[in-house]
């Protein structure tokens, strides 16, 4: 009868040594989190801003290197002939207003229909009550009077709605003049650093034509490259930690997540590039700037405590 081997202790510790080496290259597989190799932080914007209106650059306000908040002026376009325009449209309107806010053409007209009624009513009383007294064209006379005033009335009324109506012509006058002149101000659209200046005080501009390019700082993004086994699924919208890598306790640190997998695989390397978007409203990161990115993926949590509540498996048997 042949006879059964079964490994002694000592090879049974060898033969478990030996398969821990064999899967320690897939250990990272199911780690809690991910350390992205070749992080690299970029912008998200970078922006050419343009001027808006034709004309001669009066003032270049920044140069390269300068830090700039959204709605900070940048640079001016000669406005003097705008700004004229503006305030003759001020003066009209300040006219326009006053015209529409005085109603006395509808009070007189409103005393005048009065006084004509009241006379026509006061005849032809007097005719009633005394027959021949007041001829009858005299009467017809007043009596158109006072159609005549009630017509007046009406027309002063009239009248009164077209000022109110011209004033509102000339706000909207006043207005775009108003925005004619903030036209000739170039603005910065968003906080970022001017990196370079197109153009510069003295030369023409048309609407359109780029002035200043700025990158935007605010908010940054970095890319890396992280082990394709991880799947994409676990990776979607996972919370990342950035880093400088400097060795010190100041090194900055931001919060962001991942949004972007490329989904093709480097079939030399087997990564995948990643990108996260965060804030940096500090300035602390830079475009450009080498830094650690640490993924916590989304399943890890849930995939710590399947391992963690799995039984375990014990008992030996002897060898013979």
């Amino acid at each position: 009868m042949q006879s059964i081997y079964f490994p002694s202790t000592n090879s049974r510790i060898r033969l478990t040594a030996f398969v821990c080496i064999l899967c320690a290259p897939f250990a990272n597989v199911r780690a809690t989190t991910i350390e992205a190799q070749s992080a690299l932080v970029g912008v998200i914007d970078e922006i050419e801003v343009p001027a808006r209106t034709a004309g001669v650059l009066a003032t270049v306000k920044v140069t390269e290197g300068n830090s700039v908040q959204g709605g900070d002026t940048i640079a001016t376009i000669d406005d003097r002939e705008p700004r004229l325009v503006y305030e003759r449209a001020a003066q009209e309107h300040e006219l326009a207003r006053q015209k529409a806010a005085n109603d006395v053409s509808i009070r007189s007209s409103e005393t005048a229909l009065q006084f004509a009624r009241d006379e026509y009513d006061r005849l032809k009383r007097a005719a009633d009550q005394r027959a021949g007294s007041i001829s009858r064209s005299e009467l017809e006379e007043f009596r158109v009077k006072s159609e005549q005033a009630a017509f007046e009335l009406e027309q002063a009324k009239q009248d009164h709605q077209m000022d109110a109506l011209t004033l509102q012509v000339k706000q909207k006058d006043r207005e775009m003049a108003l925005l004619r002149v903030k036209l000739c101000e170039i603005e910065s659209p968003v906080q970022g650093m001017i990196v370079e200046v197109l153009r510069r005080q003295g030369e023409w501009v048309e609407p359109g034509e780029s002035v200043m390019r700025i990158v935007r700082t605010d908010r940054l993004q970095v890319d890396g490259l992280v082990d394709a086994r991880f799947g994409l699924a676990e990776l979607k919208d996972a919370p990342v930690t950035i880093s400088t890598e400097s060795q010190n306790e100041k090194s900055a640190t931001a919060q962001g997540k991942i949004v972007f997998l490329n989904p093709e695989i480097n079939p030399v390397s087997g990564q995948l590039r990643v990108r996260a978007e965060f804030e940096n409203s500090a300035g602390e990161f830079l475009p450009g700037m080498r830094v650690r990115m640490t993924i916590t993926p989304r399943a890890a949590t849930a995939r710590q405590s399947t391992v963690d509540s799995a039984p375990a498996i014990t008992g030996s048997r002897g060898g013979r």
